[in-house]
């Protein structure tokens, strides 16, 4: 069978959706953008699962472990079986793996000169591709967390009480400096500030400064929309107050979930005008706040969110280049965002959104932005909007990749 010849190929393991983070928005936004684009030698593959597929595994994991007496045994036998589904067997990133083998028709199809791994173990699987078809091709890795992946596994798990989950960390720390150091040849970020994260954590990181190439590439995403008006969400959400603070995320330390608490219970306190709008799954890691200004909503429609918003706040206490932060710039959502990581580049390059040091800088920020006037508010949001114009959309974004792999050799 003859090849088709192309310039890269984006490889993930998993599946993609443009209302995720990591690397599944991440990927979702970048296809859309190449295909609006009309750009052919750039080629996805990814897992794409069929929900029925998905109820009969967890179904036939239950009937497998349903012979268990002793619950807490039942749930360790449980996850067991469904590591072993999803291919986390650490040491597998074989030719032969159930996990991979999938993939390996549809990498066949191509003759290509790079290709781009979204996580830490497919770095592995396709350094060993390559390897056995004797291919020349550049391996560029991307990382998506906003700490290194062992510890955002590991932070789940513990939280998740996973049995496996001090074993399961030593494993994939080896494959995240096997994927780092070894199998990429060149390592890519959004921006300079992204690394920061990897910098702290990770000994060996600063040394490959020396050693590997490091591109940098800022990411886009499609504009979030709402067939919502903005009277009927604040019925929807019963919000009495005149304005809204909202955030949408993970729950947990990493992203600064109770330091956004403490952000609001200040604020809480001193303004009887303001109702805080929280998205994102509830964590046993940290329980919401206990006010009844304090909405959770769970997993929603962020646009529906944004749409009632004055202002959004992003509490990171390390950030890599979050998706959620360019979708509220689509909306033309003030952003008050801590000074780390990616948010440091957003700032830099636009001046559109407004960040901060510590909670008492924040508090003072967002009650003298609720205050402004009308007009300069409106002047502020434009500023946003022409922001996200210039810099994130997809289009942009797919136009910046198409130019980084033409120039890799």
């Amino acid at each position: 069978m003859k090849k088709e010849r192309i310039k890269n190929i984006v490889f993930f393991s998993g599946g993609v959706n443009v209302r995720s983070g990591g690397p599944s928005g991440y990927i979702a936004n970048l296809k859309s953008g190449i295909e609006s684009l009309g750009i052919d030698d750039i080629k996805f593959i990814f897992k794409t699962v069929d929900n029925q597929d998905v109820k009969l595994r967890k179904f036939l994991i239950r009937l497998a472990s349903f012979w268990i007496p002793i619950k807490s045994y039942r749930k360790k036998f449980r996850l067991y079986l469904l590591s072993k589904i999803n291919g986390m067997a650490f040491d597998d990133t074989s030719l032969t793996s159930l996990y991979y083998k999938n993939f390996i028709n549809e990498l066949n199809k191509y003759e290509f000169d790079s290709i781009t791994c979204h996580y830490v173990k497919d770095a592995l699987f396709i350094r060993n591709y390559l390897k056995n078809n004797n291919s020349a091709a550049k391996l560029i890795l991307m990382s998506h967390s906003p700490e290194p992946p062992s510890e955002e596994i590991y932070t789940s798990e513990k939280a998740n009480k996973n049995p496996y989950a001090e074993q399961n960390y030593l494993k994939w720390k080896n494959i995240e400096k096997e994927a780092f150091c070894a199998s990429a040849d060149i390592l890519l970020f959004p921006s300079e500030e992204s690394i920061e994260p990897y910098y702290n954590a990770l000994p060996y990181f600063k040394e490959l400064l020396g050693i590997k190439k490091f591109l940098f590439l800022e990411t886009g995403c499609c504009p979030l929309k709402t067939k919502n008006s903005y009277d009927s969400l604040r019925n929807k959400y019963n919000i009495k107050t005149k304005f809204v603070i909202s955030y949408i995320g993970r729950h947990n330390k990493i992203k600064g979930y109770d330091l956004l608490q403490k952000i609001a219970a200040v604020i809480l306190e001193k303004r009887n005008d303001v109702t805080f709008l929280i998205g994102g799954k509830i964590s046993n890691e940290i329980l919401p706040l206990n006010n009844e200004r304090w909405i959770e909503l769970g997993f929603i429609n962020p646009a529906d969110v944004i749409t009632v918003s004055d202002c959004f706040i992003l509490p990171n206490r390390q950030t890599y280049f979050d998706l959620v932060l360019l979708e509220v710039l689509s909306m033309g959502c003030p952003i008050f965002a801590t000074k780390t990581g990616g948010n440091k580049a957003v700032f830099k390059r636009t001046r559109a959104i407004m960040l901060y040091e510590n909670i008492d800088e924040c508090v003072d920020k967002i009650n003298k932005y609720l205050d402004f006037s009308i007009d300069k508010k409106d002047k502020f949001k434009k500023q946003i909007i022409d922001a996200y114009n210039k810099y994130y959309t997809i289009e942009v974004f797919a136009k910046n990749y198409e130019d980084m792999i033409s120039k890799i050799k």
